[in-house]
């Protein structure tokens, strides 16, 4: 069963980053959004993909299926409203 999380979307911009996960070793997640309202919403993720210590930070299309590296971390998400903010309900499996 999936995690429901909320998030914000703003105008234009790209609001504050939402954890909505911690991990301790290389972990997937799916992780699936949807506007609340009828607002276009783009999502970006935010994790450690290599042990190196290098940050990635990639579009989210929703339903995206990420893998992170070995390592503990947290998985982050922010998003922007195309023309309007919205707000954003967030689904992570696992």
């Amino acid at each position: 069963m999936p995690r429901i999380i909320s998030a914000y979307a703003p105008p234009l911009t790209y609001g504050a980053k939402v954890v909505v996960a911690s991990h301790l070793g290389s972990v997937s997640y799916t992780i699936s959004y949807e506007p609340v309202g009828d607002a276009i919403v783009l999502g970006r993720v935010h994790y450690f993909s290599s042990p190196n210590g290098e940050k990635t930070t990639e579009a989210l299309p929703s339903g995206a299926t990420i893998t992170t590296a070995n390592v503990v971390a947290n998985v982050e998400v922010d998003f922007k409203g195309a023309a309007t903010g919205s707000s954003v309900r967030v689904m992570i499996d696992p």
